[in-house]
């Protein structure tokens, strides 16, 4: 029987609401500009379901993040939105969820619904980090490639010190875009461009933990979930990977708090 998912996860009210919440968690369903397969738009439901399915004690950091609130805002409607109209109404929505000082999460959608979020936290963020994990670097690689600044899968398999040289170009404040198509398409092939020889999911966890525990995570977005019909291992991957991203923020929340 599923569960109910009014709520994150289909977890009591109490921990839903507003009030007690510390993360806010919005869905931004567009798949306006998606070159070859389409359904990022359709990602966030499968998401909720596969959430409201899971296991809810993390092992790992002797945790349950679920009880820290996480509130569901409204999907923004994007679906008639040209790329600029989308851009612009996502940019004004993060901007004022900025001034309520919770945890800012987002499910998307394309990756091209970024864009607006990083927009609004770069302008409250003077030395913000933008780390994105991703298949393909989205840009002209030619012209606005820093190299410095890029890990290439075929290059990290031959550097154990890759995520500690990564972590240390990184200022305190950090903003974490992560499109699913950075996984090896074995573990997430739902997605709208699957590449093989991506990351796998205990390399994923080593690196998300540790930056959690070093840096100030300001917010965050999971993107490009296109669900697949018969395989709902790669929404549970998706629904499993936020839960952990929670927990690894929390983590780092309660040690601070105990010094």
């Amino acid at each position: 029987m599923k569960k109910n998912t009014e709520t994150y996860a289909g977890v009591a009210e109490k921990f839903g609401k507003y009030e007690n919440a510390q993360v806010l968690l919005t869905s931004l369903p567009y798949d306006g500009t998606s070159t070859w397969g389409k359904g990022a738009d359709k990602g966030y439901e499968a998401f909720m379901d596969a959430s409201s399915n899971m296991e809810l004690y993390d092992i790992e950091t002797n945790s349950e993040p679920y009880k820290n609130g996480v509130f569901l805002e409204k999907p923004l409607k994007l679906k008639n939105c040209t790329p600029e109209e989308m851009v612009l109404k996502i940019y004004k929505t993060v901007t004022a969820q900025l001034k309520t000082g919770k945890l800012l999460t987002y499910f998307g959608g394309e990756h091209s619904v970024s864009i607006g979020v990083l927009r609004a936290f770069a302008k409250k963020y003077k030395k913000l980090t933008v780390l994105q994990l991703d298949a393909h670097t989205d840009v002209s690689e030619k012209t606005f490639l820093q190299k410095a600044k890029v890990y290439f899968a075929h290059q990290i398999m031959d550097n154990d010190y890759w995520m500690e040289e990564a972590i240390k170009k990184m200022t305190n404040d950090v903003y974490i875009t992560l499109d699913l198509d950075v996984f090896d398409s074995s573990i997430m092939p739902s997605t709208g461009t699957p590449e093989p020889g991506g990351m796998h999911w205990y390399q994923m966890l080593q690196f998300l933990r540790m930056l959690f525990l070093r840096k100030n995570i300001v917010g965050f977005d999971i993107v490009e979930l296109a669900p697949a019909k018969g395989n709902k291992a790669p929404e549970f991957l998706a629904a499993k990977l936020y839960y952990k991203m929670l927990a690894y923020y929390f983590e780092r929340a309660n040690k601070k708090s105990k010094k």
